[in-house]
């Protein structure tokens, strides 16, 4: 193509790279430049295509008459593609507010600093850029804005090293209100220039003005570093992290800040301390640090002894009052109130006693009293008075309460209105607390004035008002704890916690453990057991790595023959889940241990009970061995999940978790009894049965060994046997009440079989056994029918008749229809009724006490 026909964009990509020169007739009769139209973005594309292009031809011949110097070329990243450049408008769409990448906009402008620092460009004279820069505002100023930025983008083509074209480009960019494009080509230039602190600052502004919070800590953090006795940058950035809802970090900003002041800056001293406190008192909770910080103002200061630094102090008085009440020092602010000559004193000099002292300036409560006609400073005086009982009815007060109500200005409501509610709520003065926090939600948008309206409106007995300002009050601050569970406990009192969930813990509020916790609890309530189930996965996995297939769990019991063994082997897998995912971080920590056992225990519970899904319920209770409680919760996990396997019946991993409990607990009662349990629900062949002889040779003395044993000789037709271990037990510890009875068992088993001969002796030695245990347990339900049916199954029917209907006769010891026996009994008296004859008598014996 010749040069006469070709783009001005082409020509001054080749004029770039040396392919044409730059003469007087180009310049005069061709192409003005201030007459070309550049969009900068197909300026940069096609001189990113071009050097791509011209880096793989062969090098250029030069002419002899030529007397351009020779000029290395821009070299770009050849990784980079056309198709892979993301535009700050293209990242825009994905993600609200944009937050700066320094490589995207490398990739948009085809500009590598470090890469081009590296490289020689021709020197142009800074008169000649200072010029056209002058000039392309004037352009700007004549509104000739295409103009303008196409010849700064001359100017960086000409020097790109210089910063000052950049900047002027953000410049208009900022004045077009196109921001986003003004904060790309402020951090282009400020890429040659870095140590300048005021340019990150603006930068930062900009960028904070724009919404884009985390790029403005960026900068304000690259300001800091740069100087760091300049306070302002202290204190915007600790007002970032304030907004961002960042206490700790703004806390941590202004200790950094009052660490480099001066004694001489007092000033400022006592306005940061002040800052710190608020901070920790309304946002941290922490009011008694937030007081032991002004007070060590005071002291390390001597403000109360200088009256200029007073003067300053005085302006926050107010607040360092809201601090001594809040922290219950009540003698304290009268102390403070007469030190200051806040109340006229001529009658206090004769008292001594500070009790005496407060109750006479609370008796004589009146305006006459105070020195100060300010009533916010008048109004912490009476906040003090109405912390004692004695003194809150007086008449005094409900005029102070008419002046209070009388305020206009919206500042002094505020400060009055605050500590005086909280005081009159202390008092159960609900009546007037609902007065005053009506005007404060009434003038400001506060999450904590919707929640104390909230309480006053629930103590007056409004539950509907009261449940409208809790949501209010969620929906100014979705971090209020205080008064998501205020509404939790008042919707589920009234019977509507569905409506709780709708107003409180919306899906995106996931990540905060404090919300989640209680959106679970909610849920519970309400039986949406799938949700329940969801939640509780999500809130659990900052504290454990869930096992989500066969495999993994049978990898962490292949090897494990003791409970060390099993941690050891969870360990590995706990490691082994971290490479492929981490753990859920959640705002507010994590779980403490009773939290996580009880929010793990009820999730197996409602997989197995209520959603049947038996599996997972399963891997749930055995994924408890992958928290980071497991070393402390070894042994009520390992319980769960043993009675998680019995009720969803895995035979592959019941046995194998009961012998390894067994061995480490053996004197565990409960836990014998549900090895027992899982034996007769599971293993009913009793082929495990060697295992409990085993377990007996090593420990000779364990009576639950023994009992075990002499249940599975029992049940297995081995009546001596089992006769032999019981009376061992029997002998070992005669005070137990169920060893007679089984001794008695063993004896009456033995009668009925055809091959025992001396049958009349085992016969008094079992009614001997059966005396025995009716005397440890008493006359009562259980030992009557125990003893009847013992009666019945040897043919005694007389008897058994007697016994039987003296058990539907007694009344049960404990008052629970589960531990009532009477459908038994009357079954088995119907029977032998039947069997004579006498049907009449065995239909009412099942119709009064079988029908359901």
């Amino acid at each position: 193509m010749d040069e006469e026909n070709e783009n001005p964009l082409q020509l001054l990509l080749k004029m770039r790279d040396g392919c044409v020169e730059m003469n007087e007739e180009l310049c005069d009769d061709q192409y003005e430049i201030d007459e070309i139209e550049i969009d900068p973005q197909q300026y940069y594309h096609e001189m990113y295509y071009t050097a791509n292009n011209k880096r793989s031809s062969s090098k250029r011949q030069q002419s002899s008459g030529s007397t351009r110097s020779k000029v290395r070329k821009i070299s770009f990243q050849e990784e980079i593609g056309a198709t892979d450049m993301l535009t700050l408008e293209e990242q825009k769409e994905i993600e609200e507010p944009i937050e700066i990448d320094m490589r995207n906009i490398y990739k948009t402008y085809g500009i590598n600093p470090i890469e081009t620092k590296q490289k020689l460009f021709r020197k142009t004279s800074n008169d000649i850029i200072n010029f056209s820069i002058g000039e392309a505002f004037m352009k700007f100023a004549h509104g000739k804005n295409d103009e303008a930025i196409s010849l700064l983008f001359e100017v960086i083509r000409m020097n790109p090293l210089n910063p000052e074209p950049y900047d002027a480009l953000g410049d208009i960019y900022r004045r077009l209100g196109n921001y986003n494009k003004a904060l790309e080509f402020y951090l282009l230039g400020i890429e040659f220039n870095q140590n300048d602190s005021e340019r990150w600052a603006e930068l930062a502004e900009l960028a904070y003005f724009n919404k884009m919070y985390k790029s403005a800590l960026k900068f304000y953090t690259k300001a800091v570093r740069l100087s760091p006795r300049t306070l302002n940058y202290y204190i915007k950035k600790s007002n970032i992290f304030e907004e961002l809802k960042q206490y700790e970090n703004a806390y941590k900003t202004y200790e950094k800040l009052m660490s480099i002041l001066e004694p001489e800056d007092y000033k400022i001293i006592i306005s940061i301390a002040f800052r710190i406190a608020n901070l920790l008192l309304f946002q941290l909770n922490s009011p008694s640090e937030a007081l032991a910080i002004i007070e060590n103002i005071i002291v390390q200061h001597s403000i109360e002894q200088d009256s200029n630094k007073f003067v300053s102090f005085r302006l926050y008085l107010a607040s360092y009052f809201d601090l001594l009440l809040t922290n219950g020092q009540i003698d304290k602010l009268i102390t403070k109130f007469i030190k200051y000559n806040l109340i006229k004193t001529e009658q206090l000099d004769v008292i001594e006693n500070v009790e005496q002292c407060r109750d006479f300036i609370f008796d004589n409560l009146d305006e006459n009293l105070f020195n100060t006609n300010d009533i916010v400073l008048q109004s912490k005086l009476i906040c003090a008075c109405l912390y004692f009982e004695k003194h809150r009815h007086m008449d005094a007060i409900n005029k102070f309460y008419d002046k209070f109500s009388e305020i206009e200005n919206e500042t002094a409501q505020e400060m009055v209105y605050r500590p005086i509610i909280v005081a009159l709520m202390n008092a159960n003065e609900y009546e007037q607390a609902h007065v005053y926090s009506a005007k404060l939600v009434k003038n400001f948008r506060s999450s904590k004035y919707w929640y104390w309206y909230g309480l006053c409106l629930r103590k007056l007995g409004r539950d509907e008002d009261a449940v409208e300002a809790y949501g209010n009050a969620i929906r100014y601050d979705q971090h209020n704890y205080d008064a998501v569970n205020e509404l939790s406990d008042l919707c589920n009192r009234i019977g509507i916690p569905e409506r709780a969930l709708d107003k409180v813990n919306l899906d995106h509020l996931k990540v905060d453990i404090n919300l989640l916790m209680n959106r679970c609890d909610l849920l519970f309530v309400c039986k949406r057991w799938a949700e329940f189930i969801s939640h509780c996965r999500l809130l659990l996995s900052s504290n454990l790595y869930f096992i989500e297939n066969w495999r993994d769990l049978a990898e962490l019991v292949a090897r494990s023959t003791t409970s060390f063994s099993l941690r050891k082997s969870a360990r590995s897998l706990r490691r082994k889940c971290s490479l492929i995912s981490g753990r859920t971080e959640l705002i507010g920590g994590r779980l403490n241990k009773e939290q996580f056992f009880d929010f793990w225990k009820k999730s197996i519970f409602v997989l197995l009970n209520y959603l049947h899904e038996h599996d997972e319920a399963v891997r749930w209770a055995f994924s408890g061995l992958m928290s980071s409680y497991s070393h402390e919760l070894m042994q009520p996990i390992l319980l769960i999940t043993f009675r998680t396997c019995i009720d969803a019946k895995v035979r592959r991993y019941t046995f194998w978790l009961g012998k390894l409990l067994i061995k480490e607990f053996r004197n565990s009662g409960k836990l014998w009894y549900a090895f027992s349990a899982m034996l007769s629900s599971i293993y009913q062949d009793y082929r495990h049965k060697r295992f409990c002889i085993r377990l007996w040779s090593e420990s000779p003395e364990n009576v639950n060994i023994l009992l075990v044993n002499g249940h599975i000789a029992f049940e297995s037709g081995r009546y001596l046997h089992a006769l032999a271990i019981y009376l061992m037990i029997y002998r070992m510890r005669t005070s137990y009440r169920y060893d007679s009875f089984h001794v008695a068992l063993a004896y009456m088993h033995l009668i009925c079989q055809k091959h025992t001969l001396d049958k009349c002796s085992l016969f008094s030695q079992m009614i001997a056994f059966l005396h025995d245990y009716m005397l440890k347990i008493g006359k009562c339900q259980e030992t009557y029918y125990n003893l009847a049916r013992t009666f019945h199954q040897l043919g005694f029917i007389p008897y058994a008749i007697e016994l039987y209907q003296a058990a539907l006769q007694t009344p049960l010891k404990v008052h629970d229809n589960r531990f009532d026996l009477s459908p038994e009994i009357a079954f088995n008296l119907s029977q032998i009724y039947r069997n004579s004859g006498n049907h009449n008598r065995a239909n009412e014996l099942i119709s009064k006490f079988c029908t359901i």
